[in-house]
């Protein structure tokens, strides 16, 4: 058996064993930071992504306003092409997107608005808020919600067979209040409560009305859309219907106006010289009453300069003839308006005043687009315009264009 001679140490061995706990230490340090610098290189992308998707689910937020429209009633879908309309015009890539929500009727609207998150703006029948004090429900809800503009004015319809003549007569008889949940219900029931009618109440749809009406199934329904109805003037002549005439109680006059339907509205109903007097409420774009300056109010204040800055291209979309006649210094019965659009209208009244003091006629005799005339109109007065103040001149500048005879470019 071989023996291997143990091994000899020499001064240069002694050396390195000795030196051993240091280098551990040395490289332990460099082990760490290997592990530090894997890891920073391994979590820095993911981190990065995580940023990058925050900011831009920050910035898209931030420009999203989210617009509650009303359901399909069988009547009429306005609301609906509205809100399509706002949708498309009012489109800023990354600055201003309106999203349209489809809702259950301006009493759900107004629900969903005070309590279901990330509802900015509503549109609403205006007598919702008549509805709510009636039932006693959504306390605070009138000082809560106000309302931007008016958009269009809608009529109530009583359409009830011809052996009923007056609207007292409808008691103890069945009446069709539209669609369960739906704005036509809520107006319906707003109505037969504030006249004291005792009335049986069925929901059905509008062509089902109809029929039950005629029949005598039912001796009236309450329609609620804006007059002409198309539907409506369908009806054919000597049908065994028409509507019956609403006395406007000192009551109803505190939420609605007083209206007349014409034979020019419905030849197929109403007799030449004959008019049915009947409510007029509003059609109302309504926001939370935010007091403060946060995410939400700069949302809904953005959503509002551009909606007034981009009328003349709402009047060219799809429900013009409603765009063509809004007017944003109007008044709704039963409402506030939102003080930052009633802060726009005062401007937009001052501007117009102070525009038709301005000697124009220089440039009446050429075509002017906004810009030409924002500029003659600072030459002529000498003012610098802030943003509010181009905002008010805009609609200063439809005025003139009609009054002028101008065009736009």
């Amino acid at each position: 058996m071989m023996l291997i001679p143990p091994l000899k140490r020499s001064p240069m061995s002694r050396v390195q064993i000795t030196a051993i706990p240091e280098l551990k230490s040395h490289i332990l340090f460099l082990a760490c930071l290997c592990m530090i610098v894997l890891t920073a290189l391994s979590t820095g992308p993911a981190e990065a992504q995580n940023q990058s998707e925050s900011a831009i689910r920050q910035k898209a937020n931030a420009g999203t306003v989210r617009l509650i429209t009303g359901g399909v009633d069988g009547v009429s879908n306005t609301y609906q092409q509205l809100a399509s309309d706002l949708a498309s015009v009012l489109d800023v890539k990354s600055e201003l997107r309106v999203l349209p929500i489809i809702g259950y009727g301006s009493l759900q609207n107004i629900e969903d608005m005070l309590y279901l998150k990330g509802i900015d703006v509503g549109m609403v029948h205006s007598d919702v808020m008549r509805h709510v004090e009636q039932r006693g429900i959504l306390s605070g809800a009138r000082n809560r919600l106000k309302y931007v503009t008016k958009l269009y004015d809608e009529q109530l319809h009583v359409l009830a067979n011809t052996k009923y003549t007056d609207i007292n007569q409808l008691n103890g008889h069945t009446v069709i209040v539209g669609r369960p949940g739906s704005g036509n219900e809520m107006s319906a029931l707003t109505l037969i409560q504030d006249l004291g009618l005792k009335v049986k109440l069925t929901h059905v749809e509008f062509d089902e009305g109809v029929e039950q009406v005629l029949d005598g199934r039912a001796a009236a329904m309450v329609v609620v859309t804006r007059k002409p109805s198309s539907k409506l003037r369908q009806i054919e002549v000597k049908s065994g219907l028409h509507f019956l005439p609403v006395p406007m109680t000192r009551t109803l006059l505190k939420t609605y106006d007083e209206d007349l339907l014409t034979t020019e509205d419905y030849p197929n109903l109403i007799p030449a010289g004959v008019s049915v007097r009947t409510p007029r409420m509003a059609a109302i774009l309504a926001v939370f009453n935010w007091k403060e300056k946060n995410q939400r109010s700069t949302k809904v204040a953005k959503f509002i300069i551009a909606f007034i800055l981009e009328l003349d291209k709402l009047k060219q979309a799809s429900r013009k003839d409603i765009w063509e006649k809004l007017d944003i210094t109007g008044s709704v019965k039963g409402w506030q308006q939102y003080p930052p659009a009633a802060a726009i209208v005062k401007k937009v009244i001052a501007t117009r005043r102070a525009a038709a003091k301005v000697n124009l006629q220089p440039a009446a005799t050429r075509e002017m687009n906004f810009a030409g005339f924002a500029e003659f109109v600072r030459q002529t007065t000498g003012k610098e315009h802030s943003h509010d103040d181009l905002m008010a001149l805009y609609l200063a500048y439809g005025d003139w264009l009609q009054e002028s005879g101008g065009s736009s470019q």
